[in-house]
C-alpha cells in the first residue's frame, strides 16, 4: 500500500521581491480565519493601503535571511519532506548528501527516494510531500498528485504544533472536503501535539546545546558545584519562550490555541529542570491595534533588562521552521534591541526544520498520532 503523508504549514515568497511578497500577504490576509474583519471593511484597507506599502518594506529583511537568493524556509521543507520519507521507509542511502539540495530540487530529491522504495520489502510504503496555505502547492493539488500517483491513504501533519482555528482549521476543513472526491482513499490527520512526549524531547534537546553555551559562559566558582538554576541566577542568565500572538478576542470566542500554548511551556520548561526565575513566555508578531495576547516579545525582553538580566536564550517551540518571524524578527532585530539596550550575550535556539529529532517526531506522529477522517 502507498501511503502519502503531507505536511502543512503557511508557506512563504519563494523570491524576496515585492510582487512576491505582495501574492503572499494578499493571500494570507485575505483568509476570514485569520482576520476576522467584515471583508466589506478590511478588503479596501487591504488593497489601498496595506498591500501598497509593506511588502516593499518587507523585501529588505527577507533579503537579509535568503541563503544565496534561496528562502531557507522553503530549503528546509524540502530537506524534510525527503529526509522523513528516507526515515518512513528505511531503506534510503544514509550517505546520500540531500544538503546541497535547493528548495527547487525536491521533485529530484523524491524521484531518488522513490527509486528506492521500490525494492523495499515492506507492505507499506511511504511519499512525503508539502502543501502551502498562501504560496505553492495547494493540499488539494498536492492531494490529487498523491492519488494519481496511486496513494491509498493520505495522513495530513498541519506542522503547527499547537492548534489554534487559525492556522489548523484551515487545512481541517479542507481536507474533509477533499474527501468526497476520493471515496476509496483513506484520510487521517494529526490535529496538534503540544505536550507530545517525542516532541517536548525534540525541542529539549536542541536547547540543550545552546543552553549549556550559556552556561559555559559565565565564570564557574573554585571547587564549588552548582546546578542550572543557580549558574543561571548568578551570571543574570535568562530563557525566553516565545510563541506566535493572537487577538484575545478569538480566545474569548472559544480558539483553544492559550490551552495548547500553556501544555507545552508547562512540559518544556519541566523537561529542562528550570525555576520559574529562570524563564518567562512572551508573544511576537502580533499585527493591527486590537488586543493581542500578552506580555508582547519587545515589552518582556525590556523588562528583563530592567530586571538585570545581561544574558539571553531564546526559543520558539510554535515555529517548526526557521522563517522571517524567526531568522530576521528573532535572531536579527530582537538580538539588535538587546545588545544595544544593555545586553551581553543574544542566543537564539533554531527551529527543529530538518533535523533528526524532527524527523522522529514526525515519524511517530505519522504511525501513533493520525486520526482516521
Amino acid at each position: 500500500m502507498l501511503h502519502a503523508v503531507v505536511l502543512y504549514s503557511v508557506g512563504s515568497p519563494e523570491k524576496a521581491d515585492v510582487e512576491s511578497l505582495k501574492s503572499f500577504l494578499k493571500n494570507f490576509l485575505s483568509d476570514k480565519l485569520v482576520v476576522r474583519i467584515p471583508r466589506f471593511i478590511w478588503q479596501p484597507v487591504l488593497r489601498s493601503f496595506i498591500l501598497r506599502s509593506r511588502p516593499e518594506r518587507m523585501v529588505s529583511r527577507y533579503k537579509q535571511i535568503f541563503i544565496e537568493e534561496h528562502n531557507p524556509y522553503l530549503i528546509s521543507m524540502s530537506r524534510l519532506a525527503y529526509r522523513l520519507e528516507c526515515a518512513l521507509n528505511q531503506n534510503c542511502n544514509a550517505l546520500f548528501d540531500v544538503e546541497k539540495f535547493e528548495s527547487t530540487q525536491l521533485n529530484e530529491l523524491q524521484v531518488h527516494a522513490q527509486k528506492e522504495n521500490s525494492t523495499s520489502q515492506t507492505t507499506e510504503k511511504f511519499v512525503v510531500r508539502n502543501a502551502f496555505a498562501y504560496a505553492g502547492k495547494s493540499l488539494e493539488k498536492v492531494v490529487k498528485d498523491c492519488v494519481e500517483l496511486g496513494a491509498q491513504k493520505v495522513t495530513l501533519i498541519p506542522l503547527f504544533p499547537q492548534y489554534s482555528d487559525t492556522t489548523t482549521k484551515r487545512p481541517a476543513m479542507e481536507l474533509a472536503k477533499i474527501k468526497q472526491s476520493y471515496k476509496d482513499v483513506e484520510f487521517a490527520m494529526v490535529r496538534s501535539f503540544p505536550d507530545d512526549k517525542e516532541y517536548i524531547e525534540a525541542i529539549t534537546e536542541s536547547i540543550k546545546p545552546m543552553l549549556n553555551e550559556l552556561l559555559f559562559s559565565i565564570k564557574r566558582k573554585k571547587d564549588e558545584v552548582e546546578d542550572v538554576n543557580s549558574i543561571m541566577k548568578r551570571g543574570k542568565a535568562h530563557v525566553l519562550i516565545t510563541l506566535h500572538s493572537l487577538p484575545q478576542s478569538y480566545i474569548k470566542l472559544g480558539d483553544p490555541y492559550l490551552n495548547e500554548v500553556e501544555a507545552t511551556t508547562k512540559a518544556l520548561v519541566a523537561s529542562l529542570g528550570l525555576d520559574e526565575e529562570n524563564v518567562s513566555i512572551a508573544y511576537q508578531s502580533k499585527m493591527g491595534p486590537m488586543s493581542w495576547l500578552k506580555p508582547d516579545i519587545e515589552d518582556e525582553v525590556e523588562r528583563l533588562l530592567d530586571k538585570g538580566i545581561s544574558r539571553l536564550l531564546v526559543v520558539a517551540p510554535g515555529f517548526s521552521i526557521d522563517c522571517l518571524e524567526t531568522l530576521y524578527d528573532i535572531d536579527i532585530n530582537l538580538r539588535e534591541r538587546f545588545l544595544s539596550l544593555g545586553g551581553d550575550s543574544f542566543l537564539y535556539v533554531p527551529a527543529l526544520n530538518h533535523s533528526k529529532s524532527h524527523i522522529k517526531l514526525l515519524s511517530s506522529l505519522v504511525r501513533n498520532n493520525a486520526k482516521a477522517l
